[in-house]
């Protein structure tokens, strides 16, 4: 996954390779893990969205539902903090000290966002739509 790995797989030195990633002969690549969908996974998607359609459109332009009634949740993790950290200091300031039970296992922190249309009876706003 690296060049030193690389070199030391082929037996040449990290400069020659990076000669022939200058040439084309090697190049990088970036790969991302993407969901494995079953058969079972697709068709329960392709479901959901058929059943979005709203009945009273189909013959002539269906068109989708409108989302008044849904809730939309989304959660995001947070680390506390990060392995290494650089820092700019001053010279008359202290070097931070930071610590953790493991630095393998640091804590997290996850934020979680809940929202939906706002509800009104009377002209009333009884819920605006957020938690």
């Amino acid at each position: 996954m690296t060049i030193e790995d690389m070199s030391k797989r082929l037996g040449v030195s990290k400069s020659k390779i990076m000669r022939y990633m200058r040439k084309g002969l090697v190049r990088r690549h970036y790969n991302k893990i993407k969901p494995y969908l079953t058969a079972a996974n697709k068709k329960s998607q392709l479901q959901w969205c058929v059943d979005m359609i709203d009945p009273d459109s189909t013959p002539n332009d269906p068109h989708f539902k409108d989302l008044f009634d849904h809730v939309f949740i989304d959660e995001k993790w947070f680390f506390l903090t990060q392995k290494s950290s650089k820092y700019y200091l001053l010279p008359e300031e202290d070097d931070p000290h930071r610590t953790s039970k493991s630095k393998n296992y640091i804590p997290q922190l996850m934020f979680l966002s809940v929202t939906t249309r706002p509800r009104f009876r009377d002209g009333v706003c009884i819920f605006d739509g957020k938690l």
